[in-house]
């Protein structure tokens, strides 16, 4: 993102480059407030949260669970489906070759979605959003690490899916995720862009 973790926002600044008054600045920071993605000190300001080896673990695992179950809840998927599954993913190749880091986190977000939703469950899939909210920063960060857009994963769930192998689709997809976090534990090691809490 924009602002860096730690890095302290300065409301005034955002307004004026939002061509906007301080008031809306002022209500969406206290939604990120609410949402842990902001940390504010009483009359010192605020910053954005930190990242941790800690959270990255904790919020991973969560998404394993959540998500793993989702796409184990999915039934019959439809040869539509599929075809605009595997799109997504050749859209999301070409843009990883040509280095376009915002439409490819776009696009990973548009085909886990699109699987999601087949699970036809309102309330899981607000889990999910809410999640995603706060695992944006390190899905972002991992495609610093990432050779590829994550192309045999995803096909690995999509080939799942297209069997009706449910069970080895949330298999697929929670080794994916898992290969995130291992991924971002060993390019950071040693590093202190994230603090292991």
């Amino acid at each position: 993102g924009e602002f860096p973790p730690g890095s302290k926002l300065e409301p005034k600044k955002i307004a004026d480059a939002c061509k906007t008054s301080l008031i809306p600045v002022r209500e969406a920071l206290r939604v990120l407030q609410t949402d842990g993605l902001v940390t504010v000190f009483h009359n010192k300001g605020t910053w954005v949260a930190q990242m941790s080896l800690a959270d990255l673990r904790d919020l991973y695992s969560i998404r394993i669970q959540l998500e793993g179950e989702s796409v184990r809840m999915v039934e019959d998927v439809d040869s539509a489906t599929i075809a605009k599954l595997r799109d997504i993913l050749r859209r999301a190749n070409e843009v990883s070759a040509d280095g376009d880091k915002d439409t490819l986190h776009r696009l990973n977000k548009e085909f886990h979605c699109a699987i999601y939703q087949l699970c036809r469950s309102p309330w899981r899939l607000r889990l999910i959003d809410t999640v995603w909210d706060h695992a944006e920063r390190y899905q972002r960060l991992s495609l610093n690490y990432r050779d590829d857009a994550a192309e045999d994963e995803h096909k690995s769930i999509v080939d799942a899916l297209e069997r009706g192998e449910r069970e080895t689709a949330g298999a697929a997809l929670a080794a994916h995720l898992q290969s995130t976090v291992d991924l971002l534990i060993d390019s950071l090691d040693g590093t202190t862009f994230l603090d292991d809490e």
